[in-house]
C-alpha cells in the first residue's frame, strides 16, 4: 500500500510510475493550479497578436499588417497541428500508462514523435531553404 499525497490509500497497480499525481481528489483550487500554465500562455499569445497588430498598423504600414492577416491563418494552422499531435500522443501514452501497458505507452510515444518529425522538417524546409515562396507570396 501507497500513500498517494496524503490523500488517499491505494494500491500502486501501474509499474510505468510510483506515483500518479492525478489520482487524488480534485478540487477547484486544485485544477485551477493544474491549469493554471496553459491559462497564461494563451493569455500571452492572445496579448502578443493584439500587440503586435497594433504597432505595425500604427508604425509600418496598412499593406504590412494586411501581409500580418494574411499570414496568421498559416501560423494558426501549423500552430493547430502541432497541438493536435501532442495532445493525441498524450491522451494516447496516459492511458497506456495508466492501464499498466508500459511497452505499449513507449511505442505510441514514438509513434507520435515519428508522426510530427517529419511535419516539422517540412515546414523548416519550406520556410527556411525554399525562400519562403508560399502561395500567397506571387512569386514563381
Amino acid at each position: 500500500m501507497v500513500l498517494n499525497r496524503g490523500l488517499s490509500e491505494t494500491t500502486d497497480t501501474s509499474p510505468c510510475m510510483n506515483q500518479n499525481i492525478l489520482d487524488q481528489e480534485w478540487t477547484a483550487i486544485s485544477l485551477l493550479r493544474f491549469a493554471f500554465s496553459t491559462i497564461v500562455m494563451m493569455i500571452f499569445m492572445g496579448l502578443y497578436t493584439i500587440v503586435d497588430t497594433i504597432f505595425v498598423a500604427q508604425l509600418v504600414s496598412t499593406d504590412a499588417l494586411s501581409a500580418i492577416n494574411i499570414a496568421c491563418p498559416i501560423i494558426n494552422f501549423t500552430v493547430g497541428l502541432g497541438t493536435m499531435v501532442a495532445t493525441g500522443g498524450n491522451a494516447l501514452v496516459s492511458r497506456k500508462m495508466g492501464a499498466g501497458a508500459c511497452q505499449e505507452a513507449r511505442e505510441d510515444f514514438t509513434l507520435s514523435v515519428i508522426f510530427g518529425l517529419p511535419i516539422g522538417v517540412a515546414l523548416v524546409w519550406q520556410d527556411f531553404f525554399d525562400g519562403g515562396n508560399y502561395c500567397f507570396s506571387g512569386r514563381q
